[in-house]
């Protein structure tokens, strides 16, 4: 990237946390610049290449898993089909495995269904509906 390219972007911070932000970043050998650099990259990485999917906010909703059999090797390959890409999960899943996660689906879908029925006509409210404020 050209030299004009570049741009300074700062924040304050109250001194404490400055304090804080320099014995971390003296303990784990990085300059504070580069910290927060790598910090907002990996936020808008989702923007900077959007072909990737976002760490932070898990799989899409209109993602589509598939499990691909080869013989020869007796293994799985695991795709999250996303419609207009594929992304392996895994190359090599073998069959154990799955079993295995089978067996731990079933328990956790049944335990679903069991604290399901134990709501009745409740319903659990999210977290973020709690937090708007509401006239009485």
């Amino acid at each position: 990237m050209a030299e004009s390219e570049w741009t300074t972007t700062s924040v304050k911070l109250e001194r404490d946390l400055k304090m804080k932000l320099n014995d971390f970043c003296e303990r784990e050998s990085i300059s504070p610049n580069k910290l927060i650099k790598g910090l907002i990259e990996k936020k808008l990485e989702f923007m900077l290449h959007p072909g990737t999917l976002r760490k932070d906010k898990g799989v899409p909703a209109t993602g589509k898993h598939s499990f691909e059999y080869s013989i020869s090797e007796d293994k799985f390959l695991w795709q999250l089909d996303l419609g207009s890409q594929k992304h392996i999960l895994s190359k090599n899943v073998s069959v154990d495995f799955l079993e295995k996660m089978k067996v731990t689906l079933d328990k956790a879908l049944e335990e679903r269904r069991k604290e399901q029925a134990k709501l009745g006509d409740k319903t659990i409210v999210p977290t973020d509906v709690l937090d708007y404020e509401v006239e009485e």
